[in-house]
């Protein structure tokens, strides 16, 4: 398990409190050693030290030769002069610090900046010039405590105790914020003599944790607040205690990852692998040739993919049988001998399912309509008299529609949603008027037709109609 003392500063960690003063402004109250920051140096980032209220609350990170860490806060109340007051707490480090540095400290500033908080609304701690001395003693045997051993536990009154523990390196890289929907899974045994020193919060949430829950699902057989769910699970992630996983479904696809060859050559952890893969009945233990052949399973298939949980238990039914494969597939990834894969094939051959099953459905309605648009056929109709002749006729059809479109093809033909199937689209000839200005070889109508009355067709240079 990762520990609090790896990773520790030591003599390269300097301390400093700085305030805001009403009479002479931006002032350092408090530093150790005196070689922390000097008078000039505080001068230039004075104002990146005691910000504006707005930036309040947060790390605020200065790289120079050195790198400063600083958490300012702002307390707000009628008792000051400005009806406010701001100090920041500040770390420094003078020699090159790890990766982890900002994150694992910036903690540490943000937890000692609450106690001082509770302290000066209480007794006036910082705020008070007669205190200074007692400020001074805290924050000496805080910094004594995080140099040596990486944890402190300072009484500052009679009733308040600040306590601080630098949290372990991150061992996992892939450590990220938490969600609800993920599924916290135990990696190593919690001793009771440590867990009794624990938040009273992450003691309850504790027995919840059995791999099958999420987040927001151990919120509410805790009862629980969430917000308080997710915070508990990231601290525990990070000091090593759990792992995050995605919930646990037979349609996940998984990759068999290359590290199944250092674990096969292995045998103590083989054994062990194998030893806790069974179900909780005991019945029936699977052996490490089960797990090798399950493992090697989840391979790429055509046309589907990578197989899925449900298609491995399909194809070695015997060796599924005796294996819990909630287990087996936690196992794999936290290993790193599985690696769950996006399945963006399979949902975009669904939404092809979908798009197509939906085109049908709009050809259906579209026919429907296209039918009830239709008007009566009489049985028989009677030939009506010729128009009087004139030298311009309008064409025969319906007004201000022309006579080459059938009526079914003027009806609303649009499926629901406005949008037109591409068989509608190419069903609907062009307009005549463009048919004439295209093709230079059409002519135009028949005069003598016209002349006559008759209801003559278009035809272009070779006799032929056009439609």
């Amino acid at each position: 398990m990762p520990s609090a003392q790896e990773g520790l500063v030591g003599a390269d960690l300097a301390l400093f409190l700085c305030k805001f003063d009403n009479t002479i402004g931006r002032t350092l109250v408090y530093r150790e050693p005196e070689t922390a920051i000097s008078a000039e140096e505080f001068d230039v980032v004075s104002e990146f030290l005691i910000p504006k209220p707005v930036l309040c609350g947060q790390l605020i990170v200065l790289r120079s030769s050195r790198v400063t860490l600083c958490w300012p806060v702002c307390l707000e109340d009628a008792r000051y002069e400005r009806n406010a007051l701001i100090f920041a707490l500040g770390f420094v480090h003078a020699g090159t610090p790890d990766a982890d540095f900002c994150d694992r400290y910036g903690m540490v500033l943000r937890k000692a900046c609450a106690h001082l908080a509770v302290l000066e609304t209480e007794s006036s701690l910082i705020s008070d010039a007669t205190r200074e001395g007692d400020l001074a003693q805290l924050l000496s045997h805080t910094l004594r405590g995080l140099r040596e051993h990486g944890a402190c536990a300072v009484p500052a009154d009679a009733g308040n105790t600040i306590q601080l523990q630098l949290p372990p390196r991150r061992r996992h890289p892939n450590v990220g914020p938490v969600s609800e929907h993920l599924v916290p899974v135990m990696v190593a045994t919690c001793p009771h003599d440590i867990v009794r020193r624990w938040d009273l919060t992450l003691q309850k949430l504790l027995r919840w944790i059995d791999g099958t829950r999420t987040a927001a699902e151990i919120a509410c057989d805790a009862q629980v607040d969430l917000a308080l769910v997710t915070a508990g699970m990231g601290h525990l992630q990070v000091c090593g205690w759990i792992r995050l996983l995605d919930m646990y479904d037979e349609r996940d696809r998984y990759a068999c990852l290359p590290r199944l060859h250092k674990l096969a050559n292995d045998p103590a952890t083989r054994e062990q692998l194998a030893a806790g893969m069974g179900h909780a009945d005991g019945a029936s233990p699977p052996s490490w040739v089960d797990l090798l052949r399950l493992f090697a399973a989840f391979q790429p298939i055509e046309p589907t993919g990578w197989r899925t949980v449900r298609e491995v238990r399909a194809l070695l039914p015997a060796e599924s049988g005796r294996v819990d494969l909630r287990r087996f597939v936690y196992a794999g990834v936290l290993n790193g001998v599985l690696r769950k894969m996006d399945d963006g094939g399979a949902l975009q051959r669904e939404r092809g399912e979908l798009l197509k099953r939906q085109k049908e459905l709009e050809e259906r309605e579209r026919a429907k309509r296209e039918a009830a648009a239709a008007p009566p056929r009489s049985p028989r109709m009677k030939p009506s008299a010729s128009p009087p002749h004139s030298p311009r006729m309008q064409p025969s059809g319906a007004p201000g529609h022309s006579p080459l479109l059938t009526p079914s093809l003027h009806a609303d033909t649009s499926p629901p949603g406005g949008l037109l199937p591409a068989s509608a689209i190419r069903a609907v000839p062009p307009p005549a008027t463009s048919r004439f200005a295209v093709d230079s070889r059409q002519t135009s109508v028949d005069r003598t037709s016209a002349r006559s009355g008759g209801d003559e067709s278009l035809s272009d240079g070779g006799g032929s109609p056009l439609l």
